[in-house]
């Protein structure tokens, strides 16, 4: 997959122009998509190794996961551009349909990490899954739209997770 996202260019195609971002054109590379393997391979990384440190930590990484394919993934297709739809206020290059899809994916990512019974592992509560996640959601949607020198990928993907291990620890 790696190598994949170093070979793809947004020249190549039409459709690759068509879904890469202005900038990413302009440069010629498809960045996010670098920033997502990149992510998920941190979590795979973490994976192995999380279970000797903290019980159930594979819902934080499987959180991890499903909100950068769900929270980011869904921003970046239901955002349109922002010369179609109202920006947000701390970011011009962001809108609030993109916002709010990401705040949608990453508390339904939360909700099926934490609050659905996986084998070996037991549901936790709805109502404390839906402060959590409500929290947590709200925090890294509105970093992820926010104009960071740090790609939106690593705050979804590996941002969540660790707000979540915060909160849950801080809310329990």
């Amino acid at each position: 997959m790696t190598v994949l996202a170093l070979v793809l260019k947004p020249s190549h195609n039409r459709l690759l122009r068509a879904l890469s971002k202005p900038a990413d054109r302009i440069r010629g590379v498809i960045t996010g998509l670098r920033g997502y393997c990149f992510a998920v391979l941190l979590l795979m990384l973490v994976w192995p190794l999380s279970t000797y440190v903290i019980p159930d930590m594979e819902r934080y990484v499987m959180l991890g996961w499903l909100a950068l394919a769900w929270g980011d993934g869904l921003a970046g297709l239901i955002g349109p551009s922002p010369a179609e739809a109202a920006t947000v206020p701390w970011n011009r290059y962001k809108t609030w349909w993109g916002y709010l899809a990401c705040l949608v994916g990453i508390l339904a990512a939360y909700l099926v990490a934490f609050a659905v019974p996986w084998p070996g592992l037991v549901a936790g509560d709805w109502h404390c899954g839906l402060v959590c996640g409500g929290i947590t959601a709200l925090i890294i949607s509105f970093l992820e739209s926010c104009n960071l020198r740090v790609d939106d990928n690593y705050i979804v993907g590996l941002g969540t997770p660790l707000l979540a291990l915060g909160l849950g620890g801080w809310l329990s």
